[in-house]
């Protein structure tokens, strides 16, 4: 199910002075998508979906809760990272050659050979 948007200035003209309006067209959109995601996911998705209303609503201005879901997404991105970390390190103590270059947190570049194929 595919939800069409108003274009961006129209947008803007909405959050300046129908707010409400603005709100609700946010929620269509998210039910939206929620509803088109496989079954599989939508419970996890309606979850998220449930956490950042409530952050939305315990906020005290737009700009608060902007604030407030973009701190959500910072932690659970840490939270990946740190994970993924943890495998990287425990693929090294397996022994498995090579497995720290996967860690891109180290900021050195990678180089590759590549190779020509005559068709």
């Amino acid at each position: 199910m595919k939800h069409d948007l108003p274009n961006f200035d129209e947008l803007m003209k909405i959050a300046a002075n129908d707010p409400k309006r603005l709100d609700e067209i946010r929620k269509q959109a998210t039910e939206s998508l929620i509803e088109s995601a496989p079954d599989r996911y939508q419970r996890r998705l309606r979850g998220v979906q449930f956490q950042v209303d409530m952050e939305l609503r315990r906020s005290k201005s737009p700009l608060d809760g902007c604030i407030r879901i973009s701190n959500m997404m910072n932690e659970t991105l840490w939270q990946l990272k740190s994970t993924l970390n943890e495998v990287l390190e425990s693929r090294q103590d397996l022994g498995f050659p090579n497995s720290k270059e996967l860690d891109l947190s180290e900021g050195t570049p990678k180089t590759a050979k590549i190779l020509e194929f005559e068709v």
